[in-house]
């Protein structure tokens, strides 16, 4: 992190803050991959980025952003550059 001063670099986060963290970070890593997903193929499946993040993340996790991905099947997406 910069500030006018100085830059900080942020590590691991404090026990009291560790879950806040976590669901930002949960949220932000699966906002980049949707969005690195969609400049790699524009024609990107809902079923190959499940496919992705099976592979990439530990089955708790992906779980979490497969559920995400459900809210009642109205899940899709178009990529434009």
């Amino acid at each position: 992190m910069e500030t006018k001063h100085a830059w900080y670099m942020l590590g691991k986060p404090s026990p009291a803050y560790a879950q806040i963290f976590r669901e930002f970070e949960l949220v932000h890593e699966f906002t980049y991959m949707i969005l690195s997903s969609c400049l790699q193929d524009h024609q990107v499946t809902t079923s190959a980025f499940k496919e992705r993040i099976q592979a990439e993340y530990p089955p708790d996790i992906a779980q979490s952003f497969e559920d995400s991905l459900k809210d009642d099947n109205k899940v899709s997406w178009k990529c434009t550059v």
